[in-house]
């Protein structure tokens, strides 16, 4: 059995180019990006308008057409904190995105500031389909 593009499910792959992605970030005040606390590269990270709390969009630098895998976790400073993180919508294309969100419980919460936002995104970088 086979995917839309025919591909034989599982791990094999026609793509030449994975990519892996990793960073990390924390906040500098409850909904401030701090770009001194950013690890990685490839990416830019920007926090969704203050309507939605826990929320941030990841850009890639370059153009990516299919997310392989993903691994999003909160690295939490206090003791005892509910506190976990998701990967939300891939877009792609040439200025591929995916939204990244904190959550306490089932509710998207800002991340306390001495917390941080680690990720691991494993991508194909080679050309669109038509």
């Amino acid at each position: 059995m086979g995917t839309p593009r025919n591909n034989i499910k599982g791990y094999y792959h026609r793509e030449r180019n994975p990519v892996k992605i990793m960073g990390s970030f924390a906040l500098s005040a409850a909904g401030t990006l701090d770009v001194d606390t950013i690890q990685g590269r490839g990416f830019t990270i920007t926090v969704v308008p203050p309507a939605v709390d826990g929320r941030y969009s990841l850009a890639f630098d370059d153009a990516y057409s299919r997310l392989i895998s993903s691994k999003v976790t909160m690295q939490c400073a206090a003791d005892n904190v509910d506190m976990y993180a998701q990967a939300g919508t891939f877009t792609p294309g040439a200025a591929a995105t995916v939204i990244l969100r904190s959550m306490t419980g089932a509710v998207e919460t800002d991340m306390p500031v001495n917390d941080r936002m680690n990720f691991e995104f494993t991508l194909y970088g080679e050309a669109l389909d038509a």
